[in-house]
């Protein structure tokens, strides 16, 4: 199903933390308690987001616009898709963003700061319980045998 650009910018944040494939199977809880935690952002087209080899302070969730990734100046990706997320592997293995990300056209994007998301995960045994079953239920997906022996 399709879903139009002007739809995209009406879903509530709670809505569009659903798309997100790691928080896709979160309970309602606790989407409203990340919902809650991040904050709603615009970039302008040109506007750099994140810088490449900078530590992680923040990953962003795609709501609306077109968000270009590059690696050492290549483009790598285009984010255009809602939910899709930019560095959120870099905020959850703690490491530099192994790229840089602009904004391709105005757009809309919900931000969550590193720290703010680790101490929440760190107080909510509820979301360190549905995160670490939202990357085993990905992994999972991506490689059915993962966890046999």
């Amino acid at each position: 199903m399709s879903i139009s650009a002007h739809e995209t910018s009406a879903l509530s944040k709670r809505a569009l933390l659903g798309f997100v494939p790691l928080f896709a199977r979160f309970p309602p809880s606790v989407l409203t308690v990340l919902a809650r935690r991040c904050d709603r952002v615009r970039a302008g087209a040109g506007t750099v987001i994140l810088t490449e080899g900078v530590r992680a302070d923040a990953f962003y969730v795609r709501r609306a616009g077109r968000v270009g990734l590059s690696r050492r100046g290549v483009p790598v990706r285009m984010i255009a898709e809602r939910g899709d997320t930019i560095c959120l592997g870099a905020v959850l293995t703690r490491e530099p963003y192994l790229v840089a990300a602009s904004a391709m056209t105005d757009s809309d994007l919900l931000r969550f700061g590193a720290r703010q998301f680790w101490q929440l995960a760190t107080d909510s045994p509820d979301l360190l319980r549905s995160l670490t079953a939202g990357i085993a239920t990905m992994l999972l997906d991506a490689h059915p045998d993962a966890f046999t022996s």
